[in-house]
């Protein structure tokens, strides 16, 4: 062997051995409570009022950053609640009295822009009260005045539970979609100036969740339905003349019995949408539905090894480490037993489940419970490159929680679509990345499931590559526009306007003088930026374990490293021989993994 061949050997064995370790330390961390999201559950315990429901991201006041809204499933105790924060540089803000939500709860909750202003309005079900005052349920929207208050919209025409958006007609106004009681599935038209037009298209017993899908790549979006009970689910097919037809049998995805988790997207990149049901009666699988391209699906639970469990909650299709592959993330019911599942996409059209070494679930159910959560959403909140996710259920210590996706090793590039002449929240277009090896789809469909209300902003993961060659969009209003690699930003969120191009980036968000804490192992650090003088104090929940605390510059290179016993619980480190910048801390031993950004002025 020659030198030139070692050094190549080597060369890639480090690189491996890099890639390995990145891939080891990457691991989702619960930060809500430090960046100011209050978990609503006093005192660690579990009444009614803080059983976390519903879930949606939206930016509120388009400044690039998402904002989230999520709300309880109350009882008489402690009634119903919905709450609003604002995500600014100093952290979440809960606005929901300032912004005129005080009273309001939530059921579902859908951000959409319905007047064409940018700014996205909140489309949120009430439930019914079972409790004083015993208020029916009601539909309501509230319009985004623009200033970070909404108003009461009293006579939109719009009635019936609202379950998804999208432009059903094209016209370039977003309609809603509506079930009742009585069964029947209506379409509101969106006329304008919230104004709503009422058709029944259809009928179907029982509907429980709710996703849009262009199965047939038409351009015209179709749905498919879930149920609770025991009735057939069913795919719509949107005919393009405001009529819609039942395409189930032809289709083969007429799975019978509830559905409570339900998600599409295109998970082997073939250019066509793909279904994955949440089985919940306590005896059915969860279904893998690919889309053959021909107007039919064929079950694939099996061979993709992605059965879960019988008891999921929500599910929903997510790129959670950037290879480019979309995967799947469930929650479940029975949390003592099922826990949380993320079902890693091995990018063969099979999966295997790595929930437990990325820190969403426990090896041993008696170790912490995790999971029943009513919705989750993904989301980029920190403008990164990487999807978060916020999840709201009913587990004590588990209730309201902002997942970071820590330590990603891989790249990305996320699309923040803004239609002109197409709807504004651009629902419904689709994007094509072309990496030259490669095609990925990505398609805008934010509220999908019962009450997972996901990111509007499309995201390509582009494994350990640097560049692309190019992304084309494809508007509902049938512009085609390609914008070639050198025009975006990796890592980061890329406004693009239909027709002009790339015309704003919003970059990582560092926050500032908040003292961010996660719940994994509860760890407090201030004064966050500082002068090379910090104090970390460790709660009184922190792990019964040693930990390694290393402090690294953004070269990798350590600047600190001590093992931490588990009696210290306060203690101070002395970086002020270092230069002015942004430092990334990490704590970790066998079980648990905390990292955080530190500054020094």
């Amino acid at each position: 062997m020659n030198k030139s061949q070692f050094f190549i050997i080597t060369s890639l064995i480090l690189m491996l051995t890099f890639s390995l370790q990145a891939q080891k330390n990457h691991k989702f961390i619960r930060v809500g409570d430090g960046l100011g999201i209050d978990s609503h559950n006093p005192e660690n315990v579990s009444p009614e009022g803080s059983l976390g429901h519903a879930v949606a991201w939206g930016d509120i006041d388009d400044d690039g950053k998402l904002d989230i809204a999520f709300s309880n499933q109350g009882g008489e105790t402690n009634g119903l609640h919905f709450w609003l924060y604002r995500n600014a540089e100093a952290g979440f803000v809960e606005i929901s009295e300032a912004a005129g939500l005080g009273d309001l709860y939530a059921d579902k909750i859908i951000f959409a822009d319905l007047n064409g202003d940018y700014y996205p309005e909140l489309i949120v079900f009430k439930q019914a009260m079972s409790f004083p005052p015993y208020a029916p349920w009601e539909q309501t929207i509230y319009r985004n005045n623009g200033d970070l208050t909404f108003t009461k919209q009293t006579s939109t025409g719009v009635y019936y539970k609202v379950h998804a958006a999208a432009d059903f007609n094209k016209d370039g106004l977003v309609d809603l979609l509506a079930w009742n009681n009585s069964g029947s599935l209506i379409v509101y038209t969106n006329n304008g100036d919230f104004d709503f037009s009422i058709s029944t298209i259809a009928s179907a017993s029982d509907v429980y969740a709710v996703s849009c899908i262009d199965y047939n790549n038409d351009t015209y979006p179709d749905f498919y339905t879930s149920t609770y009970g025991e009735n057939s689910n069913h795919l719509f097919k949107n005919n393009g003349d405001g009529t819609f037809e039942d395409v189930t049998s032809e289709a083969g995805v007429g799975y019978a019995y509830a559905g409570h988790g339900l998600t599409v997207g295109d998970m082997n990149n073939d250019g066509y949408q793909d279904i994955y049901v949440g089985g919940y009666n306590q005896s059915l699988s969860c279904k893998l539905f690919k889309n053959n391209g021909n107007g039919t699906f064929t079950d694939i639970t099996s061979s993709a090894g992605v059965g879960g469990y019988t008891d999921t909650r929500t599910s929903s299709f997510g790129d959670y480490n950037n290879d480019g592959f979309l995967d799947i993330f469930s929650s479940h019911h029975q949390f003592w037993v099922d826990q949380n599942i993320l079902y890693h996409n091995v990018q063969n059209e099979t999966f295997f489940d790595a929930s437990v070494p990325l820190a969403l679930s426990y090896e041993n159910a008696d170790e912490a419970w995790m999971g029943d959560y009513f919705g989750a959403a993904w989301g980029d909140y920190n403008n990164d490159g990487d999807l978060d996710i916020f999840s709201a259920g009913h587990i004590q210590y588990d209730h309201y929680n902002l997942w970071k996706n820590a330590e990603n090793p891989r790249n990305s590039i996320i699309l923040n679509l803004k239609g002109t002449v197409s709807n504004k929240s651009a629902i419904g277009a689709i994007a094509v990345m072309n990496t030259g090896a490669n095609q990925i789809y990505r398609t805008v469909n934010p509220a999908q499931g019962q009450r997972d209300g996901h990111s509007m902003r499309l995201h390509f993961g582009l494994d350990y590559e640097n560049d692309f060659e190019s992304i084309s969009i494809y508007w509902p209003s049938g512009i085609e526009q390609t914008i070639e690699f050198a025009d975006f930003t990796m890592n980061a969120v890329n406004t693009v306007v239909e027709g002009e191009g790339v015309t704003e980036i919003y970059e990582e968000i560092i926050y500032t003088n908040v003292s961010e804490m996660t719940n994994a192992m509860d760890v407090i650090i201030y004064p966050n930026p500082s002068n090379g003088m910090l104090t970390i104090e460790k709660k009184s929940t922190f792990t019964n374990l040693s930990s390694d605390l290393i402090i690294t510059d953004l070269t990798g290179r350590i600047v600190y490293n001590k093992q931490i016993s588990n009696q210290e619980q306060e203690f101070v480190i002395d970086l002020l021989s270092q230069k002015a910048g942004l430092y990334i801390l990490t704590f970790s031993n066998e079980k648990e993994f905390f990292t955080r950004k530190i500054i020094i002025q």
